[in-house]
């Protein structure tokens, strides 16, 4: 799916999306960062599969896993803040 044509990614109820993050990431070795998900999406029911950590030296764009653990379909929009790093 195109986020960027479509607009939003909803993830219903039990559902599980992988989303590729548009932020490309270059790390030098002398620095890591810590990666999570946004707390009002974790309130949402949603549960991120990610690795907690980002390695020195990493280059690249993350892949993130959400599985919507809530009764209640989940939004996110194109561009829009699901992760803090």
């Amino acid at each position: 799916m195109n986020l960027e044509k479509r607009g939003f990614i909803e993830i219903k109820p039990g559902d599980f999306a992988t989303i590729l993050v548009k932020e490309y990431l270059e790390f030098d070795l002398q620095h890591t960062a810590r990666i999570g998900l946004v707390s009002r999406f974790g309130r949402q029911g949603l549960v991120a599969a990610l690795g907690l950590q980002i390695d020195p030296g990493y280059r690249g764009n993350r892949t993130v896993s959400l599985y919507n653990l809530s009764p209640t379909c989940v939004i996110i929009t194109y561009r829009e803040d699901f992760l803090t790093l």
